[in-house]
């Protein structure tokens, strides 16, 4: 197996996952507390995976399962923390992933 068919079975290990945890279902959530009811068919990156988050948090912590969520594709961006607007919650967010690697790697 190639390198490059690792890494694509690693990606769709990871989405399932995403979509296993969350139901199938897109976890987009409106001010008024409703859930929306679409299927998810996308992992959605909490943190962006752009060159600005990749480089400030690290591909483990961008790539990692729990920076993702299960979003219909109307909802992929509404779940996103991205750094030049919320720079406190893209840091917690980063905080939190930081601390299941270090659990999964028994730190």
């Amino acid at each position: 197996m190639s390198q490059s068919e690792r890494k694509t079975d690693k990606i769709t290990d990871a989405k399932m996952a995403v979509f296993e945890r969350d139901g199938w279902q897109c976890v987009y959530v409106d001010s008024s507390g409703r859930r929306c009811e679409k299927q998810a068919t996308q992992a959605a990156h909490v943190l962006p995976q752009d060159v600005l988050h990749l480089s400030r948090y690290g591909p483990a912590v961008i790539h990692h399962v729990e920076n993702m969520r299960g979003t219909c594709p109307k909802h992929n961006a509404a779940v996103q923390i991205n750094y030049r607007s919320r720079p406190r919650d893209a840091d917690e967010q980063a905080r939190r992933v930081r601390e299941i690697i270090e659990e999964e790697n028994g730190q």
